[in-house]
């Protein structure tokens, strides 16, 4: 009787490996814990905004760079029911898995991705491209927001005062809870580009092998032939992450979240360990948790006495 039991355990075992897992028509290993982790949140960033790339010819047949995620999917707002939900709302829910929207400083307490991977030995920062109003407020509310990690930032116009600086082109050691200010930036425009300080920052993280950057990317709000630019540049950005970078750094997640002022859902992409995570509909709020969970089940059936 052990003997067929063994048999049928056999015969089960060759036939899942026979199979290939897949997603999206590519192979996907399920179930993984990711190594590194890169979060892209872009406000006003729709899966439409790269319709003229896609149609630029009589037919749609080259890609653009969010074919190339494993998963896509879309996110109800949690305020939808406020007169003028704030962006900044979104992108804190996303982030930190708070559920309201709040014209208090609260919403600026809970843990941010950042603080639970430091915890558990992940070198971090936060890059922030564009608009910095957001970071007056909430130090203001929270002034250990960033104490778990570092904080770049390219702002439209370069605050005076006695900010540190950084440059893609000058490597240095950076402290966790100090704001970096990007030496490129000028009437306001900035000379190095995302990829270039993405880059920058990412390597001046070497001293683990385990890291996290979150990209809070503003400059999507220009308009006009800036905008159509900002696209063709974040379509070539993504197309790296998602090829060459990811290639280069085997088991990193890459998530790209947009947030829709005058829609009820944001659109997410995810590809790499726990892309499955980010498929389907699902609440804002509920995004953080997702960066984290992993099914518990076997997929290899047990029986009883082998």
């Amino acid at each position: 009787m052990k003997n067929a039991k063994k048999l049928v355990l056999a015969a089960l075992l060759f036939v899942s490996c026979t199979k290939v897992p897949t997603i999206n028509l590519t192979e996907h290993q399920f179930n993984q814990t990711p190594e590194r982790m890169v979060i892209v949140q872009i406000p006003g960033l729709t899966e439409e905004a790269f319709s003229p790339l896609k149609y630029r010819g009589p037919e749609a047949t080259k890609k653009v760079a969010t074919e190339f995620f494993a998963c896509f999917g879309k996110m109800w707002k949690f305020n939808q029911f406020e007169m003028n939900p704030k962006v900044e709302d979104s992108l804190v829910s996303q982030i930190s898995g708070y559920p309201r929207s709040e014209k208090t400083c609260e919403k600026y307490q809970d843990p941010r991705v950042w603080d639970v991977l430091s915890d558990i030995g992940f070198s971090t920062a936060v890059y922030q491209r564009g608009n910095d109003k957001f970071l007056d407020e909430a130090l203001s509310c929270n002034p250990k927001l960033f104490y778990k990690t570092r904080l770049f930032t390219s702002p439209q116009k370069s605050k005076k005062g006695n900010l540190e600086a950084f440059h893609f082109e000058k490597m240095k050691a950076y402290l966790s809870g100090v704001v970096y200010q990007d030496e490129s930036c000028s009437n306001g425009k900035c000379f190095a580009t995302v990829k270039d300080n993405f880059d920058h920052i990412w390597k001046s993280m070497s001293q683990t092998t385990k890291k996290l950057v979150v990209i809070r990317d503003f400059d999507l709000t220009l308009k006009g032939a800036d905008s159509a630019q900002y696209i063709e540049n974040l379509n070539r950005f993504l197309f790296y992450l998602v090829h060459d970078f990811s290639i280069a750094n085997p088991q990193t997640s890459i998530i790209v979240t947009g947030v829709s002022k005058g829609a009820d859902l944001s659109p997410v992409w995810a590809n790499g360990p726990l892309a499955e995570n980010f498929c389907g509909q699902f609440n804002e709020y509920e995004m953080f948790k997702r960066f984290f969970w992993k099914s518990q089940k076997s997929t290899i059936p047990l029986i009883d006495g082998i």
